[in-house]
Parts: C-alpha cells; sequence; structure tokens
C-alpha cells in the first residue's frame, strides 16, 4: 500500500499522520512508539516496535458426521466472506474421505493453504497477502508426522 500525505508544521517540527488502518491493525494507540529508520537513499521505513498484527476474522467450527456433507459450503463461505482463516474441529478423528474433499476444495480456492493438519482439526488459512513460510513448513511436518503414524497404527494392527 503507497499512500501520499501532507506535512504538518508545529513550531520547528514536521509531522505526518499515520494511515488509521494500519494503526487499527498494529493495535497502536497515541502512547505507542513506532520504528523509523532510514535508508541509503533517504527513504523512511516506518514500523511498529511490535510487528506482529492483530487477529482478525479468524473462525473456528466443530463439526459433526451431518455437517461433514455441507463443509464445501462451509468453505466457499469462509472464502467469500474474506477471513483471514478458519479452523475446522471434530470431535472423532476426521476420516480420509473428508479430509480429500477439503484438500480438493482447498486447491480451488487461491490464497487458502491447509497449514496444520491433526487427527481432530485442520487449520486453513488465507496466504496470499503475507509471507507464511514458518506455518507451511509446520504443516509439512504435521503432515508426514500425521501419515507416518497412520502407516504405524496400520502394521500394528496388520
Amino acid at each position: 500500500m503507497i499512500t501520499t500525505r501532507k506535512l504538518n508544521k508545529v513550531r520547528n517540527s514536521l509531522y505526518v499522520y499515520l494511515p488509521k488502518q494500519w494503526c487499527s491493525d498494529y493495535n497502536l494507540t497515541s502512547d505507542s512508539e513506532v520504528r523509523i529508520q532510514e535508508g541509503a537513499d533517504g527513504t523512511l521505513f516506518i514500523s511498529p516496535t511490535s510487528t506482529k498484527p492483530k487477529e482478525r476474522d479468524y473462525l473456528r467450527f466443530q463439526i459433526d458426521d451431518v455437517i461433514k456433507d455441507q463443509i464445501e459450503n462451509l468453505l466457499v463461505g469462509a472464502y467469500i466472506v474474506g477471513v483471514q482463516g478458519l479452523n475446522i474441529g471434530t470431535s472423532k478423528p476426521l476420516d480420509m474421505k473428508t479430509r480429500e474433499r477439503i484438500s480438493s476444495w482447498i486447491r480451488k480456492l487461491p490464497g487458502f493453504e491447509i497449514l496444520d493438519e491433526h487427527e481432530n482439526s485442520i487449520t486453513i488459512s488465507d496466504t496470499s497477502e503475507k509471507q507464511v513460510v514458518l506455518p507451511v513448513l509446520r504443516r509439512q511436518f504435521s503432515t508426514t508426522k500425521y501419515m507416518l503414524g497412520g502407516l504405524l497404527r496400520a502394521m500394528e494392527t496388520g
């Protein structure tokens, strides 16, 4: 996002207002501090002292066997309204058919990725506007762990 702001003058100092939405995203108030760094070409970089934006639009659903048949509607609805992410949990382990249906629909929704997967839950996030390298790696490790766990259980039960 690039915006242009007018400089304001009070006595011998110049100041500029920060965008309200940016301040809101990072929970900045009149008591907050920001970091100002000057680049080699004179460019100023302004960042909050804590660069972790507030969590927003993250939904959590607990589904049962009846709702599993409507999982596509849940995913598409969340995508359309623009949620940052969602966590789908179940009381019983998710079966492979439901996991495959979720994965199939996630591939059809640009920007949505499965970031974390466990026996009883799947976490989906919109990755289109930010770098999420660590959560993607965690997801890959989690998937590998889940698959190895399933393999071990299959070998133990014969």
